[in-house]
Formats: structure tokens, C-alpha cells, sequence
């Protein structure tokens, strides 16, 4: 017996590049904004939020981990 029922893709996790496209800034500006570092102006950061927001944008924690390793090999 066949089922009509198709299984539903995975969604992909919305990515920094996908937040900083939408939200007319560069990924780095949108890395900072994001993590309260640099300098812009309320508005930019503002909005940078709101749009990860609004798209369920949620920190990559293997990409985190990753580069705290790297970091604290330069700094050895």
C-alpha cells in the first residue's frame, strides 16, 4: 500500500549572509550588530536584528566552536 504522503524537506537554517542581504548591510556589519561589537548607528543595528529576527536566525554553534579553537591557538 503506496502513500500519497511526501516527506516535507528539511529547512535549512537561516544563515549571517541571508541576515545581512536582506537587511542591506555586509556580513561583517551584520556579525557586529549582532554581537554588539562595532560601531553604527542605532538604526543599522536596529534593524539588523529585527531582520534575523523576523527570519528565526540562530547562531551557528559548531562555526562558534570552531573559531573559539582557532583563536585560542593563535593566542598560544
Amino acid at each position: 500500500m503506496a502513500s500519497d504522503v511526501q516527506p516535507t524537506p528539511a529547512k535549512q537554517p537561516v544563515t549571517l549572509r541571508e541576515v545581512a542581504a536582506l537587511a542591506g548591510v555586509s556580513v561583517a556589519t551584520a556579525s557586529k550588530a549582532l554581537n554588539g561589537q562595532g560601531r553604527m548607528t542605532a538604526e543599522t543595528r536596529t534593524r539588523i536584528r529585527g531582520t534575523a529576527q523576523r527570519l528565526g536566525f540562530r547562531p551557528n554553534s559548531l562555526a562558534q566552536s570552531l573559531l573559539r579553537r582557532l583563536l585560542y591557538r593563535r593566542a598560544r
